[in-house]
């Protein structure tokens, strides 16, 4: 969709996504799945990954990059 379309309603497409990241949330999926996918050797069709920003009220968003660290450990 276009920014113009986007814009009014940006609040009450995610709750999680603040005003300032969210022109940048659709590249963010597309570098997530495609990190997971082809950078770590996650099945494409497979649908055992969860994305959460927060649990028990505590922001958990960073733990995707230490997902990778340890994702690398392995295979290296």
């Amino acid at each position: 969709m276009d920014w113009e379309v986007l814009e009014p309603i940006y609040k009450d497409i995610h709750t999680y996504t603040r005003p300032d990241g969210f022109p940048h949330r659709c590249f963010e999926s597309v570098y997530i799945g495609t990190c997971l996918k082809a950078g770590y050797g996650f099945d494409g069709g497979n649908r055992g990954v969860s994305y959460k920003f927060d649990i028990g009220g505590n922001e958990v968003e960073w733990t995707f990059g230490m997902l990778l660290v340890e994702r690398s450990r392995l295979r290296a």
